[in-house]
């Protein structure tokens, strides 16, 4: 399973739960997040809101290089996206280019 851009789905319970069975069933699983893009900081951490681990960062707008991150299903990694947060990951143009592609009609 691969997400790309993905907002926080879920509490404690629901990332453990996921982790636990998808590591039994052999299931591989990674998130993929851009730069300052502001969806996978919502909704927020403060209200109980967890990632699931496994990010791959990809720091600048235009070099896709993945940084693998050092998160957990109980902490995100404060080196990687939620490097920005809570005030500069506010961008909706890094939502819509992953990886160095565009994404919808003329990056809309």
């Amino acid at each position: 399973v691969y997400t790309y851009g993905c907002p926080r789905v879920g509490d404690a319970t629901f990332v453990s739960t996921f982790v636990e069975l998808a590591d039994a069933a052999g299931v591989e699983h990674w998130r993929v997040t851009h730069h300052h893009d502001i969806v996978p900081h919502v909704p927020q951490e403060d209200l109980g809101y967890l990632h699931l681990p496994r990010e791959a960062w990809q720091e600048d707008v235009t070099d896709p290089t993945l940084t693998t991150c050092q998160d957990s299903a109980t902490a995100e990694d404060d080196a990687c996206s939620n490097s920005c947060a809570p005030f500069s990951c506010t961008s909706t143009s890094d939502h819509l280019s992953y990886l160095g592609l565009v994404q919808g009609i003329n990056g809309c």
